[in-house]
């Protein structure tokens, strides 16, 4: 948690509650994220942006390796 707290105060969110950061910020990061991540996924599949779909892929991942890590 101490990556949030960087950024909330890298940002000046002190004030903000989490929905107030959601309606500030959200299309800057949805953008973001197409910018910097349009070439992991197929992105013909996705409609609109790929904020969701990558919400979906990266906590998806982030079980596998915590629950069911690969064995080697």
């Amino acid at each position: 948690m101490d990556s949030i707290t960087q950024i909330r105060d890298l940002l000046d969110t002190k004030f903000m509650d989490n929905r107030e950061i959601n309606r500030h910020y959200g299309n800057d990061v949805a953008l973001a994220c197409d910018l910097n991540f349009a070439d992991l996924i197929d992105y013909q599949s996705v409609e609109g942006n790929l904020y969701t779909q990558l919400s979906r892929t990266i906590y998806a991942r982030i079980a596998t390796h915590w629950y069911a890590p690969p064995k080697f």
